[in-house]
């Protein structure tokens, strides 16, 4: 038969809800950071290595703007321009992150740029056509959707539910 613990006085002491919520919060945070540090340390090592390797600052810009690290990722993707301010992934992927920060106008200003270099790129003009829904310009939004429907008839079926708020708008 086991022997049993005599019992003591000693209790932990009582945490509230909040500092748990806090506690987790941070942890969270850093362990997020650590998560992303490593997966773009292949990407900043080769950058470190030639500072001016636009394509590893791009992956870094990303991989932080997918985590919603968006001023990291803004950091990257502006080292991009820094080395070609005609980059057109990095001026979209600038534009992505204005967008997810919800500054329209600068999401606006940057896929403006990229469209002006690069015409023919059917999904720059959806991200256009995405900003000005959110500006409240649909005549904008309709000539930007129209313009990526003229170099890809297949933007009406994968953007059905922008097509649709377009068409209603009309």
């Amino acid at each position: 038969k086991p022997a049993s613990l005599q019992s003591g006085v000693w209790r932990p002491a009582f945490i509230e809800r909040k500092e748990i919520d806090e506690r987790f919060n941070k942890e969270f945070s850093t362990l997020k950071r650590t998560g992303l540090r490593l997966k773009s340390r292949g990407y900043r090592d080769r950058f470190i290595a030639d500072n001016t390797d636009m394509d590893a600052a791009l992956q870094i810009g990303i991989i932080y703007g997918k985590a919603g690290e968006t001023l990291d990722a803004t950091k990257a993707l502006e080292k991009v321009l820094e080395l070609d301010p005609r980059h057109v992934a990095a001026l979209n992927n600038i534009g992505n992150i204005h967008l997810l920060d919800e500054r329209y106008e600068e999401a606006v200003r940057a896929y403006e740029e990229a469209v002006a270099i690069e015409p023919d790129d059917a999904l720059l003009w959806i991200n256009l056509a995405r900003c000005y829904v959110k500006l409240e310009k649909k005549a904008d939004a309709q000539q930007a959707f129209a313009k990526a429907q003229e170099i890809d008839k297949s933007v009406v079926q994968k953007y059905r539910v922008l097509a649709m708020e377009l068409m209603s708008a009309i």
